[in-house]
């Protein structure tokens, strides 16, 4: 599938008067194209959940390759979020007061041309528990690019690894220009071989 505006597989926008819920159970969505959310875009007044699914080789041509959540609220569970490209966010892209957990899931070879291989967030709390990112690549936070203010970022008996960034954080690229970025890893987390001109970790 493939459309010029957002969600080249699945769109989701509620509105004040009602509410959308969606749910992936042991589904796939792949090989779709959109401007953004190339494979799943959420809008304002929704929620995706994923469980037990699959993500991959969807494009994005601006931003969130695999998912794009923007005011809407995210669950994936059990799934893979593999080998989708995007200009930002191939793997997920967040922004504008969304929430976003990651349970038992894998974000694998996700390719963006700008920030955040498997995750870029904004304005953002996002919660990854038992899951694994790795071998992404972008040019900034090869697994993760978190920007501006107010995030709140915990990872949990997770494994960020072989990431590979061109400008700077392998594995997570931190900036806050005002405001709060809080990060947090709990139970042995473990970053290793990310590759990156800088460091591991970049923070602003």
């Amino acid at each position: 599938n493939e459309t010029n505006g957002f969600g080249g597989g699945i769109f989701a926008q509620g509105d004040f008067y009602g509410y959308i819920d969606v749910t992936l159970l042991d589904s796939t969505v792949s090989g779709n194209s959109a401007r953004r959310g190339g494979g799943v875009a959420a809008y304002e007044y929704a929620t995706v959940t994923a469980v037990g699914s699959t993500v991959s080789g969807n494009q994005a041509k601006a931003r969130g390759g695999g998912f794009l959540f923007k005011r809407a609220d995210g669950a994936i569970t059990s799934s893979t979020i593999a080998g989708n490209t995007a200009t930002s966010g191939a793997g997920f892209r967040i922004a504008d007061y969304t929430g976003l957990s990651l349970v038992d899931t894998t974000v694998s070879g996700n390719e963006s041309r700008l920030e955040g291989g498997a995750l870029f967030a904004r304005y953002s709390d996002v919660r990854i528990e038992r899951s694994r990112l790795e071998n992404n690549s972008p040019s900034r936070g090869g697994a993760i690019y978190f920007g501006l203010t107010y995030l709140d970022l915990q990872i949990l008996s997770s494994t960020i690894s072989g990431n590979r960034a061109t400008e700077a954080g392998g594995g997570a690229f931190l900036l806050s220009d005002v405001g709060e970025v809080r990060f947090i890893l709990t139970n042995s987390t473990v970053f290793f071989f990310n590759d990156t001109a800088t460091t591991e970790i970049y923070t602003s």
